[in-house]
């Protein structure tokens, strides 16, 4: 009894330890990747295409068939051993075996494995593409979170100063240094703080939502964002090449990659339709043999069941040519909608290519400005700092009002949000260019 219970508060344990997990952003990307099922939809299609492909090939394959049938015919019916007519009641069997194979179909078949072929491999680009922009959601996720948390410190730590000073306040009010209605302005500002506070936990919570949404983790499983290590940053200058870039990543990126297998595949479609254009040659042969009951010998007794099957054997070989004559035009209306759609998937392909580099240098663009901003901050940031630390003494004196105290104050609160709001668009912007290397960092 005890050593159940024993086992069953371990269980709980472990289950509280594990439902606490603490998650990085890598951990993130690959749980999500894992339990995603966009990700597990796109990877059944990659096998159904697979399978479809396999059974072009299969399709090569000559059709082998068999059967047999037997019955009793009663009243008035042809001999199937005389074709006269009789009308008695006699037995019958039969069995047969045959095969087919085409041996043309206007390339149809070669067409068609190809076609097949390339629907296989935009799959498994799709599938890739599908992980990609499931990584890229929840890296945003993330950062939305890591931003909220630290707007979560930030908050709390303008209201403890508030709070602070509104102790100091009451003390000056109390000797005479401060008047009456800076104490109302300080309390003031101290619910203000309260309400910005509140304001980014609630903010915090639903960027926390949208993560557990991405990852698709279960409501009663509690996850833990570890803050990233910012990377050291190099400044970059546009000579980066975006042309050579986005070069480098259309060799690889998989929506590229599937739209254009895509387009390979709808080239290869028009052939497939275009073998509605030539005959049909198909070879097909047989083997077979049946029992009669009114199969009989010259004393009137019917031949042996064995015998009869050796006597009757029948074999069959032959070829089977069909040309097409006048179909009420549907293989040239085939043919024309087959060319539209190669032309319609070429235009998407082009279009693709054209926002992605689009996307390339606006991306490199963000990535310069957000390291500029970044650092143009950061200076503020110290400045701030300085003229803060100076409002407060002068503030503690009863030399400034409270309107030019809290107006230094809120400066440096702004001002912190700006350095984690850039800090975060740099660390965001610098993985996007990684992955146009061919960096999926998730992966590393």
């Amino acid at each position: 009894m005890y050593r159940i219970i024993l086992l069953g508060l371990i269980f709980l344990l472990s289950t509280k330890v594990f439902s606490q997990e603490k998650f990085s952003l890598d951990s993130c990307i690959r749980f999500g990747l894992v339990n995603n099922l966009t990700a597990r939809n796109a990877a059944i299609s990659s096998d159904i295409a697979s399978v479809s492909y396999k059974q072009i090939g299969w399709n090569y394959l000559p059709e082998i068939y068999a059967g047999a049938n037997a019955g009793v015919s009663s009243g008035r019916s042809i001999d199937p051993n005389t074709n006269g007519i009789v009308e008695t009641s006699f037995i019958s069997n039969s069995y047969f075996v045959g095969a087919s194979v085409d041996l043309f179909r206007g390339f149809s078949q070669i067409n068609e494995l190809s076609y097949q072929k390339y629907l296989v491999l935009s799959a498994e680009s799709k599938l890739r593409r599908v992980e990609d922009e499931i990584a890229f959601t929840i890296m945003n996720a993330y950062f939305d979170v890591v931003y909220f948390i630290e707007m979560v410190r930030i908050a709390s730590e303008q209201r403890e100063l508030s709070k602070l000073n509104l102790k100091k306040t009451e003390t000056l009010v109390s000797i005479g240094l401060k008047a009456e209605s800076d104490l109302l302005e300080v309390r003031a500002n101290v619910e203000k703080d309260e309400l910005f506070l509140i304001q980014s936990q609630n903010q915090h919570i639903s960027a926390l939502y949208k993560l557990r949404r991405a990852m698709n983790i279960d409501s009663d499983f509690d996850i833990e964002v570890v803050r990233p290590q910012y990377s050291k940053f190099v400044a970059l200058t546009y000579s980066t090449n975006c042309d050579s870039l986005f070069q480098s990543y259309s060799h690889y990126s998989p929506e590229l990659n599937s739209l254009e297998n895509e387009w390979k595949a709808s080239v290869k479609s028009i052939g497939v339709k275009r073998a509605g254009y030539y005959p049909s040659l198909r070879l097909e042969a047989s083997l077979g043999s049946a029992y009669y009951e009114t199969n009989r010998d010259p004393m009137g007794k019917t031949y042996e069941y064995k015998y009869q099957l050796r006597s009757n054997l029948s074999q069959y070989l032959g070829l089977s040519l069909s040309v097409p004559i006048f179909k009420k035009n549907e293989v040239r209306s085939s043919v024309k909608q087959a060319k539209y759609q190669s032309e319609l998937t070429k235009n998407i392909l082009d279009k693709a290519k054209q926002d992605i580099q689009l996307e390339i240098v606006e991306n490199v663009n963000s990535l310069i400005a957000a390291s500029r901003e970044l650092l143009q901050a950061q200076n503020q940031l110290k400045a701030d700092r300085l003229a803060f630390d100076a409002a407060q003494k002068k503030y503690d004196k009863g030399m400034i009002s409270v309107v030019d105290f809290y107006t230094a104050k809120n400066r440096l609160s702004s001002t912190e949000g700006q350095v984690l709001r850039a800090t975060l668009t740099l660390e965001i912007k610098k993985r996007t260019i990684d992955f146009y290397s061919g960096i999926r960092f998730w992966e590393l």
